[in-house]
């Protein structure tokens, strides 16, 4: 019995290590995702922790190359900066309708926040429009002081 313990503990542990490595899962929740018509050519990454960070970032999926806007932004979410924060994603535009930018996780990791984001690309089994679109993807978080890092992770 008293093997079954220590060996017991030892499998527990080493769970416990395996999930620390990973880092605590953060909740979040999807405010805007879609494309927009801007002719864009870089990304973008976003951490809005104030009303003028959010009315910035918010314009950026319409916001073309040259600074100028090419659509009229969606109304901007009430956030209540004392609690939350509003992280996102605005992609260079694509040749193709299917290309979409989605948050798939949000987890802190040591002394920093790390958002997890995932492209999709036009495939070959798809019917998509020809045309340029900017993909885009914004999440309301609990507030960190601590440094947020975007990482883009593979398609499963």
């Amino acid at each position: 019995m008293r093997h079954f313990s220590a060996l017991l503990t030892l499998l527990l542990l080493s769970a416990h290590a395996c999930h620390a490595a990973e880092g605590e899962r953060l909740t979040f929740e999807s405010l805007s995702q879609g494309k927009t018509s801007a002719l864009r050519n870089r990304i973008d990454f976003v951490v809005a922790r104030s009303g003028p960070e959010l009315a910035s970032a918010w314009a950026l999926p319409w916001t073309d190359q040259h600074g100028e806007l090419a659509g009229q932004p969606s109304r901007l979410p009430v956030i209540d900066f004392r609690n939350d924060m509003v992280v996102g994603v605005v992609g260079p535009a694509a040749p193709s309708s299917c290309t979409t930018i989605t948050i798939v996780q949000i987890r802190r990791d040591g002394g920093k926040v790390i958002v997890q984001y995932r492209g999709h690309k036009h495939t070959s089994d798809e019917v998509c429009l020809t045309a340029f679109h900017a993909p885009f993807a914004f999440a309301r978080m609990r507030s960190t002081p601590l440094e947020i890092e975007f990482l883009e992770v593979p398609v499963e």
